[in-house]
């Protein structure tokens, strides 16, 4: 196998399993000849640099900014194989494994985006069971929380105080969902820290 039928293989992959997929070619002192890719998934992107050298093997070195926007911070360093590289970039977006100043490209969008479809998903919960069940029985009778858990889980101690709050802010009765939420979260090492961060939440 060649260099041009590797990063061909990986690009394929990852532009058939992420939102948006760029790459290009350049150079430098340090790198020498290198391609830089950036994929793009729920505002977040992962920028990827690989040299040319390495990914003339199967399995080859590679590196990630732990803050894309920020191109003085840390290289991450991976290895994987051109069949597992699109794998290894979902870890790094499902494990959230950047630095912890990073919250994405447009974090206000972001709280937005994820807080409207929750409390569009419990408006219609409410809709379809009626409040009178939601009341009584909590909204783990009337929703599927388990997805929702495990968005969550899938973000930062900030993000999660920051979508919650916007939930709250934006949605008059859904504090007897938050506070569901906010026990499903009690395993994380930081559950002290979402508790605290805002006065409106319980446990």
């Amino acid at each position: 196998m060649d260099l041009r039928h590797n990063i061909n293989k990986i690009h394929g992959d990852v532009t058939n399993s992420f939102k948006e997929v760029t790459i290009c070619e350049k150079s430098s002192l340090e790198l020498s000849n290198y391609f830089e890719l950036s994929i793009l998934e729920n505002n977040k992107e992962v920028k990827v640099l690989i040299k040319k050298t390495e990914i003339e093997n199967v399995n080859f070195s590679w590196k990630y900014y732990a803050n894309p926007l920020n191109e003085n911070s840390d290289l991450v360093e991976r290895t994987s194989s051109i069949h597992t590289f699109s794998n290894d970039i979902k870890d790094i977006f499902d494990k959230n494994k950047f630095n912890s100043d990073y919250k994405g490209l447009n974090e206000e969008f972001f709280f937005y985006e994820i807080g409207e479809k929750i409390i569009s998903e419990l408006d219609n919960a409410i809709k379809k069971f009626g409040s009178y069940s939601y009341h009584d029985k909590g909204a783990s009778e009337i929703m599927e929380l388990s997805k929702i858990v495990n968005d969550l889980n899938s973000m930062s101690t900030k993000e999660v105080v920051e979508v919650l709050k916007y939930i709250l802010d934006n949605h008059n009765d859904s504090k007897i969902l938050v506070d569901e939420l906010i026990s499903s979260l009690d395993n994380r090492e930081d559950f002290d820290d979402i508790l605290e961060g805002d006065d409106r939440f319980d446990y």
